[in-house]
């Protein structure tokens, strides 16, 4: 029998108080939380300062209860946090993105200054030699040498039972090793007025001088790498004045730590002549990549356009749009080889992708050379060419060009077929038959043979067959005639087995399933699916022919 710690006769269960998820009986359990429900406004801010005051209840705001949210300020921000009592008084100190961007505990962060305070040798993070995972630096949270104590302070980050044996040999290694005193303490079972009370037993309240704001972990000063970051030095630079890591400046100019002076340049910026930029960008005759190019010592387009961004360079007011000569003119044909258009550049054309442009007049598109979006693209220069030799484009012409060759747009000709074997249609384009409700790339998969896993079927969509119209009449492909086609028909009873509707396929029956349609077919569940009997129909008509009532 366990007992409660209340010391009221009532039994726990002990799977729950080995897990830690109950320290009291239900009983107790449920009048604390009451007890935290029914407090009035005056004691929650009672309790509130008791706490050490690190949240505050905004002006205007009233306790409601535990559960209800209320608007709090934060410890770290200072701003609005809406968040509920009973939170709060469970030991949560600050809104959800200060705990993402704070790096130690709040407790931790008070007890690390009051110990400076009382102690002016304490060192935090400090290597005292103990190797832990991989052989690396495992260093203790805070190190007084006036008592010889090390500190850890410990949070749910311990909890599994990896961290717990590494824990075990970080304390070893500090008595034995080091003849140290170790006292590990958890935030989850102090307040930072608990937690200092703890060491210090005679002091009332938090100090004035606790700055909860303020990063204990940081080993470098603030002031200085502000300092060098006035004088516009690069994160490198600062980093190795003060022999730490470069990611630790971003890291602190991220958090708002540091400050970057107004027009402050990385060390890329830096490299080239900022004046000169400025002379080439009032001549109104560059663009920004060619004056990149003029100013080298790893000057890029980029680095033009952000000091423009930052104020550091000047773009004229009247600058005009500047073609620049690396962009070349195009020309969009028709799939005859008529000519349909010119553009100054692939960037200028509207309603079309510019890197698919770009490929297609260099014939790299996919595997169909110059053709995109139902037209032929050629860069003007070959194109010119194209007609002095040939005096029109033809399409046979151009195919002659190896360098200029694309597809015979007549082979791209789409034949809808029933199966039955007749054609139903005949499409230019598969564009032109994406506007009578089909898919295009199903039809183009379909077109070649690879719409389904048995080839027999490869081209089969939507109840059709699709074939390209030169394939068709080369005798690519043979024409499927395929009872394999018929076995997929099916019929649709009622359960009184009279006949309700026929589907040439299991797909084209809308509003069902067609791998329940399958199974139904095939037997499950008794042939029943959405109110109805299924049956393919050659199992049907089999069943008509033999005079068979059909099974409810």
């Amino acid at each position: 029998m366990l007992y409660c710690a209340t010391g009221v006769n009532r039994d726990i269960h002990a799977v729950r108080l080995i897990n830690n998820l109950a320290k009291k009986c239900k009983s107790c359990n449920v009048k604390e939380i009451g007890r935290k429900r029914k407090l009035s406004h005056e004691t929650y801010i009672q309790r509130l300062k008791e706490m050490g005051g690190f949240v505050k209840v905004k002006e205007g705001e009233r306790y409601q209860g535990g559960a209800k949210k209320i608007l709090h300020i934060c410890s770290i921000c200072h701003g609005d946090w809406d968040v509920a009592p009973g939170s709060i008084l469970e030991g949560t100190y600050m809104c959800k993105e200060c705990c993402v961007s704070v790096r130690e505990s709040l407790m931790a962060k008070v007890v690390k200054q009051v110990l400076k305070h009382y102690y002016p040798q304490t060192k935090f993070e400090y290597d005292l030699g103990f190797r832990g995972k991989n052989g690396g630096v495992s260093a203790y949270d805070a190190y007084v040498p006036e008592i010889n104590t090390v500190f850890e302070f410990q949070s749910a980050y311990h909890d599994d039972e990896e961290s717990k044996e590494d824990d075990y040999k970080k304390m070893k290694y500090a008595i034995e090793n080091k003849k140290c005193n170790y006292l590990a303490i958890d935030h989850r079972n102090y307040t930072p007025l608990k937690a200092i009370q703890f060491l210090f037993p005679w002091i009332e309240e938090i100090p004035n001088y606790v700055d909860v704001s303020k990063d204990t972990t940081r080993r470098w000063d603030i002031k200085q790498a502000q300092e060098l970051l006035n004088q516009h030095l690069s994160y490198q630079e600062i980093a190795k004045v003060l022999d730490i890591k470069p990611h630790c400046i971003q890291d602190a100019v991220r958090r708002g730590f540091l400050i970057k002076p107004k027009g402050y340049m990385t060390v890329i910026d830096r490299c080239w002549d900022i004046d000169k930029a400025q002379k080439l960008l009032n001549l109104k005759k560059y663009t920004h990549h060619q004056i990149a190019k003029k100013l080298g010592n790893g000057c890029t387009e980029g680095a033009i356009r952000a000091c423009i961004f930052r104020g550091l360079l000047i773009k004229p007011e009247d600058t005009k749009l500047i073609i620049p000569e690396r962009r070349v003119a195009v020309v969009q044909l028709e799939t005859d080889g008529t000519f349909y258009k010119e553009y100054e550049s692939c960037s200028l054309v509207n309603g079309f992708n510019y890197h698919s442009i770009s490929s297609a007049c260099k014939g790299e598109y996919y595997k169909i050379g110059h053709f995109y979006a139902g037209y032929l693209w050629f860069y003007k220069s070959e194109y010119e060419e194209m007609l002095k030799k040939y005096g029109k484009i033809h399409v046979a012409d151009a195919l002659k060009n190896k360098q200029l060759a694309i597809f015979n747009p007549d082979s791209r000709k789409i034949l809808q077929v029933s199966l039955n074997g007749e054609i139903v249609n005949e499409y230019d384009k598969i564009i032109h038959a994406e506007k009578e409700g089909f898919n295009r790339k199903s039809i183009s998969i379909a077109c070649q043979g690879k719409s389904g896993k048995n080839e027999k079927n490869g081209h089969s969509y939507k109840g059709y067959l699709w074939y390209y119209k030169a394939d068709y009449e080369n005798g690519k492909f043979e024409l499927q005639k395929c009872t394999n086609q018929q076995k997929k028909a099916v019929v649709q009873l009622n359960f009184d087995g009279s006949f309700h509707k026929e589907y040439h396929s299991l797909n084209s029956a809308d509003g069902f399933r067609a791998n329940y349609i399958s199974k139904a077919c095939k037997g499950g569940a008794g042939h029943k699916y959405k109110g109805f009997l299924w049956y393919f129909k050659t199992e049907y008509e089999e069943m008509i022919k033999e005079s068979t009532t059909v099974a409810m």
